[in-house]
């Protein structure tokens, strides 16, 4: 929808509104954040409508990251709506560990084909993280079932996101996620970083890669865990080439290849539902959340190949692992009708878009480093050499780009550090959308960081 005035409240209203927000604030642990971090920068949102959110005081915010990266198709889609108020009349709830549902084998049924994976199977969980927790015990089965139990060693890569429980957090390769918490899992290990990839130097990316191989031995290792575009870091792609040599050294080393497409899946990362799809890589397991539902429901899903499941299923050991809402009815729903209406090249017109605004807008601006696009995602550099800054400074900076900018009307968000912003807008989002948002964030970062460079003369 085009941007229209808001519907104002009353200053009754907008009291009101925030006593209830305020009053949530104090019961509500704020993810990533202490309440007073969270309280200075959150966004109190009232409600939501197609690409924009609603906030307390009755403003609209265009949306430029899709929620949390995960509601391509906006806040409005009236079939997934409808899908999940129909399911909820008939079958609420029903776990999959106590019985099968229709919908989940639908569901599934819809996802395998998507992905290209006939005869694979569907493990649901209910996010990124669990989806990948769910990756890892596969793949440990598989190797397990197999009487090869002291193949249980996952690769991961440095400065990679995967997750934030513990078995998603051991693979994430981002230090700063980890202090806090102890020891990871055993037996993972983190080997090449997307900033080689940023250096052009992807044979050093795979070199890493080998010389991981040859050190803890190819027999001893499970699976590698890859993002085939590394989006916390900034929008890093793995070259095609790149992808398709990594698929070959498992292949001909008997590792199995997980690709972690929660962010880049359904047409996210790529004209393709997978991204791997696109560079003549066929994974082992594929891990999808986010958008498979539109965000309006939490679901995840890790994708087994034929040949995973079946080694499972000769063994007749099973896979102790589940949860209380596997395949919970209303994501089902939700996911089906997702999937039944997102279409190939559901992203081509907004990731145009996209591109043209970064070129024309930040490519020709002396506040960036750079920036990187795959497909509808866009991940942009402050250029902040010449400040000399604290980490918390650029943090700092970071903090008041996104709030100046959503006074302008707009949300962004910086990735890990604030040095990069990622835009993933939604598939919905018009081309004047798309100039507005990105132009404003220009404009914004350019103003402060230019009074930054002023003051340090």
């Amino acid at each position: 929808m085009e941007q229209r005035p808001a519907n104002k409240l009353s200053s009754e209203s907008i009291l009101e509104a925030l006593g209830t927000y305020n009053q949530m604030a104090r019961s509500v642990w704020p993810p990533f954040n202490s309440d007073a971090g969270y309280d200075e920068i959150s966004l109190r949102v009232k409600r939501g409508e197609g690409a924009y959110l609603e906030d307390c005081r009755g403003s609209l915010l265009f949306d430029g990251i899709s929620g949390l990266w995960n509601v391509p198709l906006g806040y409005s889609n009236e079939i997934i709506k409808e899908a999940i108020r129909s399911q909820l009349v008939e079958l609420p709830s029903c776990s999959l560990i106590v019985g099968e549902t229709e919908i989940a084998n639908e569901a599934a049924s819809l996802i395998l084909q998507r992905c290209e994976m006939d005869g694979g199977r569907v493990f649901f969980s209910n996010d990124g993280s669990e989806a990948i927790e769910s990756a890892i015990k596969i793949a440990r089965h598989h190797f397990y079932a197999q009487g090869r139990a002291n193949k249980k060693i996952i690769l991961s890569c440095r400065d990679s996101y995967h997750g934030m429980t513990m078995g998603a957090l051991s693979v994430t390769g981002i230090s700063e996620d980890k202090w806090q918490f102890g020891s990871p899992l055993p037996d993972i290990y983190q080997v090449a970083s997307p900033y080689d990839l940023l250096e052009n130097d992807p044979c050093k990316f795979v070199y890493e890669i080998l010389n991981a191989i040859r050190f803890y031995g190819k027999e001893n290792i499970a699976a590698i865990v890859l993002e085939p575009v590394f989006a916390v870091a900034g929008i890093v792609k793995i070259p095609p080439g790149t992808l398709k040599d990594i698929s070959n050294i498992c292949k001909s080393n008997d590792i199995l290849l997980i690709i972690d497409e929660v962010t880049t899946g359904v047409y996210r990362g790529s004209s393709h539902f997978l991204f791997s799809a696109g560079h003549d890589v066929i994974p082992d397991i594929v891990v999808l959340a986010k958008a498979l539902t539109n965000g309006y429901v939490p679901l995840g899903a890790t994708v087994a190949a034929k040949h995973i499941f079946d080694s499972v299923e000769r063994s007749g050991v099973g896979l102790m692992h589940g949860h209380t809402f596997s395949g919970n009815p209303l994501a089902m729903a939700a996911c089906r009708a997702m999937l039944s209406q997102v279409a190939s090249g559901e992203s081509d017109v907004v990731a145009l878009h996209l591109a043209n605004a970064a070129t024309n807008y930040i490519g020709k601006s002396k506040a960036f480093k750079g920036f990187r696009v795959s497909q509808a995602m866009l991940g942009v550099d402050l250029d902040l050499e010449l400040e000399n800054m604290t980490t918390a400074g650029v943090s700092n900076l970071a903090k008041k780009i996104r709030i100046t900018c959503r006074e302008k009307g707009y949300v962004v968000r910086p990735t890990y550090g604030g040095k990069t912003f990622n835009f993933l807008p939604m598939y919905i989002s018009s081309e004047d959308q798309i100039v507005g948002l990105i132009r404003s964030f220009v404009n914004v970062a350019e103003e402060m960081i230019n009074e930054m460079r002023d003051a340090s003369r």
